[in-house]
């Protein structure tokens, strides 16, 4: 045999061994027997396995082993990895310092690109993004049709108003609308009335009820069998000063108001008599003022809480704001601050 020929040997016990040399190809066949292959010390190597149907490639910097039982698939050039993994349907790519894994099943799918991450989420249908140190929750139609319309509710949790002694009773000595203080001593008088309602998607309802009270001796000549009071028949009694009054509701704020020419929201406003005037308003910012008015006259007569400050409602908008259109008042609501006395 010379030297561009293949060394050969036949071994009895069913092993055979091939010799290649460095210019040729060299090849090996046997029957259920194993075969070894040498190669030759060139730029690339092989390495065969026949059992386990695996192959392991280099060259120079690239390697890539493939499985055939468990369909994998491990690719690395340079940098860049890829592994595809068929029986689970998950696929992971990096690249660089970007890595994205998919994942099929449960039909979900991270996202992640240097400091940018997104989740996105199909089952149900809420999309959190991230992007820096932002969030964004945007959800699904379903999740957004029931947020419109909300209701929000606040009343009065802020104490018996204080009596103003700048505005005595049915003493003619002035405006006493140009009288009135909404400080914190007159519109929130327990100090525990400062309350924040903060709008959300669509158009919101702020209901702000002004509840009625009474002094003991007075409503309990209006409780039924049950022990249930008529608050229609306590406002009635006005011989003195409190007899019966608006419980105040404090200092409160409505965030993230859009009024009829955005979101739509609106501001409904109840209570025994109650009333508003504007305090303050800016660009984005308006603050109303709430007190009794008795008797529907602007000014303060001899009933039992006549022109009694009952709080403050501060309302942070977006620019869509309109006092006419956007608050009502209903003065003619009778509701107590409890049923049963």
């Amino acid at each position: 045999m010379d030297d561009t020929q293949n060394n050969y040997q036949d071994s009895t016990d069913g092993k055979d061994v091939l010799y290649p040399s460095s210019e040729s190809a060299d090849t090996s066949n046997s029957g259920d027997q194993t075969d070894n292959l040498n190669l030759a010390e060139g730029d690339n190597s092989q390495l065969l396995a026949g059992e386990d149907s695996s192959q392991l490639l280099t060259e120079e910097d690239t390697s890539q082993l493939l499985a055939g039982e468990d369909s994998s698939q491990l690719l690395t050039e340079g940098d860049t990895s890829q592994l595809l993994t068929e029986g689970d349907t998950s696929q992971l790519l990096t690249e660089g310092d970007t890595s994205q894994p998919l994942t099929e099943g449960d039909t979900s799918q991270p996202l992640t690109e240097g400091d940018t991450s997104q989740l996105l989420t199909e089952g149900d249908t809420s999309q959190p993004l991230t992007e820096g140190d932002s969030s964004q929750p945007l959800l699904g139609a379903d999740q957004l049709q029931n947020l419109e319309n909300t209701v929000f509710y606040t009343s009065s949790n802020a104490g018996i108003p204080t009596e103003n002694p700048n505005i005595p009773a049915a003493v003619d000595d002035g405006n006493d609308l140009d009288k009135l203080d909404f400080s914190a001593q007159y519109a929130n008088p327990s100090g525990a009335g400062d309350d924040l309602l903060t709008g959300t998607y669509g158009a919101n309802t702020f209901e702000v009820k002004a509840l009625l009270n009474a002094k003991p001796e007075i409503y309990q000549q209006h409780v039924d069998g049950e022990g249930k009071i008529d608050w229609d028949g306590v406002n009635e009694e006005n011989n003195n000063y409190h007899d019966h009054w608006l419980d105040s509701i404090g200092q409160d704020t409505i965030d993230n108001f859009s009024g009829s020419s955005g979101d739509g929201d609106k501001i409904n406003i109840s209570g025994h008599t109650v009333a508003i005037t504007l305090l303050e308003e800016s660009d984005n910012q308006v603050k109303l003022g709430l007190y009794s008015d008795q008797g529907a006259d602007g000014s303060r007569g001899g009933d039992a809480h006549d022109f009694d400050v009952v709080g403050t409602l501060t309302i942070n908008h977006d620019g869509n704001f309109n006092l006419g259109s956007d608050v009502t008042v209903d003065p003619n609501v009778n509701d107590g601050a409890f049923d049963f006395a």
